[in-house]
């Protein structure tokens, strides 16, 4: 399965990809800059680099992808109206 995976650099979402990647699965993996993503691709993920409230930087790759795993958290003082919107793109 193909999965889309948010906050993969995170505390959950680092369990969660490493569960996913055991298990055999596809993931595309979002992170905010580029040295995050060249480490979640060192631990066999593919990625983007977008941001929670830009839904334009990551909309293709959820739709490419079978599942999605949201684990990110946006606690900037937008962070609600982020979230709303990230779920939505989702």
């Amino acid at each position: 399965m193909h999965v889309f995976l948010t906050g993969a650099t995170g505390y959950i979402g680092s369990a969660v990809l490493d569960s996913m990647i055991k298990g055999g699965h596809r993931v595309t993996a979002m992170a905010r800059d580029p040295e995050k993503a060249e480490k979640l691709q060192a631990q066999g993920a593919a990625t983007v680099i977008g941001e929670l409230g830009l839904p334009k930087t990551y909309a293709d790759a959820v739709k490419a992808a079978d599942a999605v795993v949201h684990a990110a958290m946006e606690s900037s003082p937008r962070g609600v109206e982020k979230e709303k919107q990230a779920l939505d793109t989702m």
